[in-house]
């Protein structure tokens, strides 16, 4: 609010900055993906070095199909954690072959941490809803009942950036997605322990 201020804006032009700090993106529909035309700018998501990737790196001594099944068990989070170590894990996890196909994998996997940005086809109209933003994404049939994520030129990068920064029904998904994984948590401590407790049970009957 204060940045919007110091910046002159005044009256309605203030809501943007006063929605923002008050998070009243949580109140969002989490069910609105975002178009083509909401893209978030294309500016570099990373800082990049000119020099050559350090042959000291151990993990540049793996095949890439390892070094892809590696990263592939990460969050996005440790991925860019990773990246910071060093100059040449930045370059390696910058490379135009390894970034997008790791979002790919994030997102289409069914373990993968950014799994949410999926559509739920329980939901009714869901999956109908989030196709037809989804192909404003990449070149595609509008008529092709296909997931346009399964596109071999769909644009992760730009898709997942938008989704992050720009769309606030895309952030209060997430959001909710976070609150759902804790509880099926807390469910699985649960079973695990009614599990220990039936098998202590038989035991005690056995002896």
């Amino acid at each position: 609010m204060s940045t919007a201020i110091s910046q002159g804006l005044r009256g309605k032009e203030l809501a943007p900055a006063l929605f923002s700090d008050f998070q009243t993106w949580i109140f969002k529909t989490p069910d609105l993906w975002p178009y083509r035309s909401e893209a978030q700018s294309a500016a570099p998501i990373f800082r990049t070095f000119e020099t050559a990737l350090e042959s000291t790196l151990m993990l540049l001594m793996l095949p890439m199909e390892l070094i892809l099944k590696i990263f592939s068990l990460l969050s996005l989070a440790d991925i860019v954690t990773a990246s910071s170590t060093c100059k040449s894990m930045r370059q390696l996890v910058t490379r135009p072959n390894i970034f997008p196909h790791l979002l790919h994998d994030l997102v289409t996997r069914p373990d993968g941490s950014l799994r949410w940005l999926q559509p739920c086809s329980l939901v009714k109209g869901e999956v109908d809803r989030a196709n037809e933003a989804l192909r404003t994404w990449v070149d595609v049939d509008p008529t092709n009942s296909v997931n346009p994520f399964s596109a071999p030129d769909f644009p992760f990068v730009e898709f997942v950036r938008t989704c992050l920064v720009k769309s606030d029904s895309m952030r209060n998904r997430q959001r909710i997605w976070g609150i759902i994984k804790q509880v099926e948590m807390i469910l699985e401590i649960q079973d695990d322990a009614e599990d220990s407790d039936d098998s202590d049970e038989e035991t005690d009957d056995d002896e």
